[in-house]
C-alpha cells in the first residue's frame, strides 16, 4: 500500500510540475507544445527500468494494453502525456 502510494504521488508531482512550468514561463502553448512532441516521438528507448523511471520526463517503460493495463497504471510514476496535455489545455 505504502508502494502505491508513492507513485500516486510522483504522477501528482508530474501535474504540479506542469503546472508550475506554467506558471513560470506564463506560456503554456510551449509547453503543451513540448509534451506534444515528446509524444509524437518513437524513439525505442533500449534502457528504461522501473527503478530509474522517476528520472525521465515521461515513462521509459512501455505501457501495456489489455486485461492488466489499468492495474498496471497504478504503479506507473508518471501520467500518460496525453493526460498531462489535456489537463494543460483546460487551464
Amino acid at each position: 500500500a505504502a508502494r502505491l502510494l508513492q507513485f500516486s504521488l510522483s504522477r501528482r508531482r508530474e501535474y504540479m510540475a506542469d503546472a508550475g512550468a506554467i506558471e513560470m514561463t506564463r506560456y503554456p502553448p510551449g509547453l503543451i507544445r513540448a509534451l506534444k512532441q515528446l509524444e509524437d516521438d518513437k524513439s525505442v528507448v533500449h534502457s528504461g527500468a522501473r527503478s530509474t523511471s522517476h528520472l525521465w520526463i515521461e515513462s521509459p517503460v512501455p505501457r501495456n494494453s489489455g486485461r492488466t493495463a489499468g492495474l498496471n497504471r497504478l504503479f506507473d510514476t508518471h501520467p500518460p502525456l496525453e493526460e498531462r496535455i489535456a489537463v494543460l489545455e483546460r487551464l
